[in-house]
């Protein structure tokens, strides 16, 4: 009996650990970076916290005396009353749905109604912003050998990051050189990103979250060419001055995988900069 106990024991440990579902609700919530819900989330179906209204320059916070969430629903209702910064006293109620990094839906308060749409205030939209600027590095290829190259990234005016990736010799002459389009899509709360080589079109598509102090990557290479390749990368080792990467490649639709097919070493050339919007709003001239 009790090797029978241990034995079933050691199959408990054996066992993956569940993987922690993200809290939907929780943190700050709001537009133009100012916090409108700040809320906590107890795992079930309660919510806590405050709302703060926000109107001819002042600003109110209540706090939030019931809250409920559905998670099968996505939806969430809150409810509570107070002093608003025009100094009207009233009931309030909030209803909104959940969409990744969004919350849209309507509210009251005293007399008052409408719709709304707020963002998470989480900083993932800034979680790539450690590439931006110029870099140097050294990589290592399973199947090219030892290679080096020139890593650069700007900032778009609205927020989204261009980079351009080139593998060069000795003599300056580009063996490699492809761009990426990296755009966070709060909708999904996850990075998506599109890969053009010269040629290529738009088909390498590939999707990035955060986890702990890395990111990670799962991305589609060679669409285009009709020799698809998967590949699972991570940047870690994450510097002001320097970031490691590596990257997992399966060629044959994730069925088997060559770990550490690629890595990369890059040290920092250049500040990180932003380019300025290529259609700026203008005056209208008459």
């Amino acid at each position: 009996m009790t090797l029978r106990i241990f034995c079933a024991l050691l199959a408990l440990l054996s066992l993956p650990a569940t993987a922690q579902t993200p809290d939907p609700i929780s943190g700050k919530w709001g537009e133009g970076g100012a916090p409108f819900l700040d809320l906590q989330y107890d795992g079930k179906r309660g919510i806590t916290g405050t709302v703060t209204w926000r109107g001819g320059g002042k600003e109110a916070t209540m706090p939030i005396r019931s809250g409920t969430f559905d998670p099968q629903r996505n939806a969430l209702t809150i409810e509570g009353d107070g002093q608003g910064p025009d100094g009207r006293k009233g009931a309030y109620k909030i209803e909104g749905v959940v969409t990744g990094d969004v919350i849209r839906g309507k509210y009251t308060f005293a007399d008052t109604t409408g719709d709304f749409s707020f963002d998470r205030l989480n900083g993932a939209e800034k979680e790539f912003d450690y590439l931006l600027g110029d870099w140097e590095f050294t990589s290592e290829d399973k199947e090219f050998g030892k290679l080096r190259g020139y890593w650069s990234a700007v900032k778009l005016a609205e927020g989204q990051i261009l980079d351009e990736y080139r593998v060069v010799g000795d003599n300056g002459e580009t063996y490699y050189v492809t761009s990426t389009l990296r755009n966070y899509n709060k909708f999904l709360a996850r990075w998506e990103l599109i890969g053009s080589e010269p040629g290529s079109g738009l088909q390498d598509f590939g999707t990035a979250k955060r986890v702990g102090d890395e990111m990670h990557i799962e991305q589609t290479f060679g669409v285009a060419g009709g020799r698809p390749s998967m590949m699972r990368i991570r940047y870690y080792n994450i510097r002001p001055d320097a970031f490691s990467w590596a990257g997992d490649r399966s060629g044959d639709g994730g069925k088997t995988w060559a770990k550490n097919h690629l890595t990369i070493e890059a040290r920092r050339i250049g500040p990180a900069r932003t380019l300025p919007s290529l259609a700026p709003a203008r005056i209208k001239k008459n």
